[in-house]
């Protein structure tokens, strides 16, 4: 770790951080980077920014099964950038979440599943958006990451994958993102709606 902070080096010059939030009831926490619970954003990333390496922080937060991103996981992202991480990427939802370009870094609020196939039960449209994931891809420069494309990743039933491009550099759909843009009380209307 650096100061204090559970980190991990995984290239030169990209340092990893993973971090816990209550809503997402982890059933463990160990793990060779040794990913930490945390109440608020306010003082996780400066203890482990260091300077000429990118700071990327896996979040996991969030509501199961929902793509529009809550006011509260844009004011920690807002924030964790803020203190000099590069990147936010989230973890939880299950489906591909929003995305947003914060300053100098994005955040990725939900990639979808990936390998994993959790499927809630008589919902075929779910079934289906909880098969997909999406696949970021970004280039490195000294201390700075740059998003540059995402890719949509969709798994069949017998698990075989289909890889396809994004027009749009951010993932999520036009209607997902949409809302990033709205003024806050309607943002928290349709973040409740959804």
């Amino acid at each position: 770790g650096h100061n204090g902070r559970p980190c991990g080096r995984v290239a030169p010059g990209l340092t990893v951080m993973g971090v816990c939030f209550p809503e997402a009831n982890p059933r463990r926490l160990d793990g060779p980077h040794g990913v930490f619970m945390a109440e608020r954003a306010e003082g996780l990333v400066a203890p482990c920014v260091k300077e000429g390496e990118a700071l990327v922080v896996y979040a996991h937060w969030g509501e199961e099964f929902v793509q529009t991103t809550s006011p509260v996981l844009r004011r920690r992202a807002r924030t964790m950038i803020a203190e000099g991480a590069a990147q936010v990427v989230g973890n939880h939802c299950h489906v591909i979440a929003t995305a947003e370009d914060i300053g100098a870094g994005s955040a990725v609020y939900g990639l979808g599943n990936f390998l994993f196939r959790v499927m809630p039960k008589k919902n075929t449209r779910m079934l289906r958006r909880s098969r997909r994931s999406s696949v970021v891809v970004y280039e490195q420069s000294g201390g700075r990451l740059e998003l540059v494309e995402s890719w949509v990743a969709e798994f069949d039933e017998s698990f075989g994958l289909k890889l396809k491009k994004q027009r749009r550099r951010l993932p999520g759909g036009l209607s997902a993102r949409a809302h990033l843009r709205m003024p806050p009380p309607l943002d928290r209307a349709v973040y409740a709606l959804a």
